[in-house]
């Protein structure tokens, strides 16, 4: 009788693990270069009075930095003109915002930045 080759039984290869999702550059948005002096929004009375502080302005802008939405107070400087101040100033400065990047390329996103009125 001719003789029959044996077969073994070889574990089937087990596929390789996903490499994990990879981290991407990204930045925060904020002003940008031709932002407007948020000073020169100061109100007079504030001045008169001496107040200071700083309010922390919430914001969403688009790819090219244009204000999608009102922007508004995330922490307030306990003053509300000076609050008043830092959204005018932030609503003055659509179009002039640095947008979110991710690799690179501007994307659409929210963000904080802080406005800080002060007497000099």
């Amino acid at each position: 009788m001719p003789s029959t080759p044996a077969i073994a039984a070889v574990p089937a290869a087990r596929p390789a693990p996903a490499p994990p999702p990879r981290r991407g550059t990204r930045t925060a948005a904020g002003p940008g270069k031709a932002f407007p002096n948020c000073d020169a929004y100061c109100p007079p009375a504030s001045r008169r009075l001496e107040e200071q502080g700083v309010t922390v302005i919430s914001c969403c802008v688009d790819a090219s930095g244009k204000l999608t939405g009102d922007p508004s107070i995330g922490q307030s400087s306990g003053s509300a003109r000076l609050d008043e101040a830092g959204l005018k100033c932030a609503k003055s400065g659509s179009g002039r915002y640095k947008p979110i990047t991710e690799d690179g390329k501007p994307v659409a996103g929210c963000g904080k930045f802080a406005v800080r009125f002060q007497i000099k």
